[in-house]
């Protein structure tokens, strides 16, 4: 931006619009620190003017990801953030395997949650748990943790570690008994995120057969 200072009345404008200017960018400034990332979960997500408003999950649908654009309001609404969802299956012998992703990312690149169901994972020694106390309480019981794909996790964003640790799915939301449609909507009230869901997949995910479908 330039601003071209002309005598004494211009300089006001000119200030304010710099104010203006600064204020208009002042999300893409900040450093995504461990308190501002629990503050983005925390608000409100609304699908833009230009993205789906239902999601669809199918047995059938693979990579690419499907990617949902959302805003949010108040003051945080020059953040932007893309939901990122998919659903792939990998030939293990005569069935199939089963893995589902919903990722949600802010700026484009940091990714704030991952809800991992048939996925596996390993998370950080104790020596890279966070400092932020929130995080720190939520994370201490599971350094070195290693997630097998029965075992539904969420990953959790660190300002040092990025996305590298992750918790038990089940300590955040609920899953028992529910479907994989239930399991999606809580994730999402979980991230406050305004979307609906429509799901092909009517199984549980602790039905023992859930991650060996025959499809």
């Amino acid at each position: 931006m330039f601003l071209i200072i002309i005598g004494t009345k211009s300089t006001f404008l000119n200030i304010l619009f710099l104010i203006i200017y600064l204020l208009d960018f002042k999300g893409d400034n900040i450093t995504i620190t461990d308190e501002y990332s629990i503050e983005l979960l925390n608000t409100d997500k609304h699908p833009d003017k230009k993205s789906k408003d239902v999601i669809v999950i199918s047995p059938t649908m693979d990579t690419p990801k499907h990617k949902y654009d959302l805003i949010s309001g108040a003051r945080l609404q020059k953040e932007k953030y893309n939901l990122y969802v998919s659903c792939k299956t990998r030939p293990v012998f005569t069935k199939n395997s089963i893995k589902l992703t919903l990722n949600l990312v802010c700026r484009g690149e940091t990714i704030l949650s991952r809800l991992d169901i048939g996925g596996k994972h390993r998370n950080p020694g104790e020596k890279q748990l966070p400092e932020h106390d929130t995080l720190k309480s939520i994370l201490e019981d599971y350094p070195k943790k290693e997630f097998g794909k029965k075992e539904p996790h969420i990953h959790i964003y660190t300002l040092n570690n990025n996305d590298a640790w992750a918790i038990p799915a089940d300590k955040l939301i609920s899953l028992t008994g529910s479907n994989i449609t239930d399991t999606f909507k809580n994730y999402l009230k979980y991230c406050n995120v305004k979307l609906n869901v429509n799901s092909e997949l009517t199984s549980s995910i602790d039905n023992k057969d859930f991650y060996q479908m025959k499809l």
